[in-house]
């Protein structure tokens, strides 16, 4: 036991080092850091730190938390035989034993991560040594969203799903089509940092990410910025509706052609903050919510949306990171005390510059 240890902290080390070096984890894991409010949660663990972790406390720390099968769902999915599967189950599973301490957790006495979104615009700039000049950009928006039942809730899921399909179809046009200066851009929302014993709200973010000519970062965060201001200001047309919503419908059936669709819509249900042991019903009600927010979609209806979803306007709270090339050294920002130090120094004649 004490040489597998052993071994997998030398292996979890050097993953640490290697992450620390390579540019797209140092962005991203800086990226998260900033949008959760410097929350520990986000923090990318340190070698340093990682060599102060006691391997005998961490493992006792993971029997304690999940030796007790009761607080266990289990979902499986796929072109199962349930002839071969269930006695497989029973064997496997259904023979674990019970533990009678601790009795399992509820949802609502869960604590949540203490996580909040930066209350003011965040603009930074993430410079990280690099073999070949990359750049990559994230604008992150929060969002907040608040419904007293389930059917409000998954509504305003499904409503979020179409805006950000929206958006990511207009900057697609606008950033590679009209001015070529992209090869693609994404735009997501993440709900997960939330804690399941929320009901009154659902706290997450949306998040622009595309990359490009380190020269020309800037300027596109500012086009990307515009566009979103200016479907809020006038909406979107007709037009960029219909191809939101046949977007998301031919992406929602591709999704359902695969394991991982189902697998994921069951471990939402049971995650739900409105699940009561019904994952049929926790199914059908997300469906049916999905299968009016398409119908209603309209201009009207996805401008109120985009207002709604996004700081209105969206430039008075976001994000902006942008990862670039390190500075060669004699290009590098001075400090104000170490100019300070040389220009008095110069000043009084202490620094001689001679020829060589």
């Amino acid at each position: 036991m004490a040489e597998e240890l052993k071994v997998i902290r030398e292996m979890t080390l050097e993953a640490i080092r290697t992450q620390s070096r390579e540019p797209s984890s140092v962005f991203r894991n800086r990226v998260r850091y900033v949008n959760y409010g410097g929350c520990y949660y986000f923090a990318p663990m340190t070698a340093r730190q990682f060599k102060r972790v006691c391997a005998d406390e961490a493992c006792a720390f993971f029997n304690s938390s999940f030796h007790n099968p009761a607080e266990f769902t289990v979902v499986l999915v796929g072109a199962l035989d349930t002839k071969t599967a269930i006695p497989l189950i029973e064997q496997y599973l259904g023979t674990l034993p019970e533990q009678s301490e601790p009795a399992p957790k509820k949802r609502a006495s869960l604590t949540p991560l203490p996580f909040s979104f930066p209350t003011r615009v965040v603009d930074e700039e993430v410079r990280v040594a690099m073999v070949e000049p990359n750049n990559a950009t994230q604008i992150t928006f929060p969002v907040q969203l608040t419904s007293d039942d389930r059917v409000g809730c998954h509504a305003e899921v499904h409503w979020v799903a179409l805006a950000t399909r929206l958006l990511e179809s207009r900057l697609l046009n606008l950033l590679r089509f009209k001015y070529g200066e992209v090869y693609s851009v994404s735009v997501s929302a993440f709900f997960g940092a939330e804690g399941p014993g929320n009901k009154q709200s659902l706290r997450g973010d949306v998040a622009i990410y595309f990359t490009c000519d380190p020269e020309a970062a800037q300027r596109l965060r500012g086009l990307a910025l515009d566009e979103l201001s200016r479907l809020q200001e006038e909406g979107p047309s007709a037009e960029d509706v219909a191809t939101a919503v046949e977007l998301e419908t031919r992406a929602y059936e591709v999704a359902k052609q695969e394991n991982s669709h189902w697998a994921e819509c069951i471990s939402n249900a049971y995650q739900s903050r409105f699940f009561d042991d019904d994952v049929d019903a926790a199914y059908n009600t997300s469906v049916r919510c999905r299968s009016e927010v398409m119908a209603t979609a309209t201009p009207e209806a996805m401008r109120a949306v985009l207002r709604r979803v996004f700081p209105y306007p969206c430039r008075s709270r976001y994000t902006a990171l942008t990862l670039l090339p390190q500075r060669p050294w004699y290009r590098r920002p001075v400090p104000l005390s170490l100019t300070v130090a040389v220009a008095a120094a110069t000043v009084y004649g202490v620094v001689h510059w001679r020829r060589r």
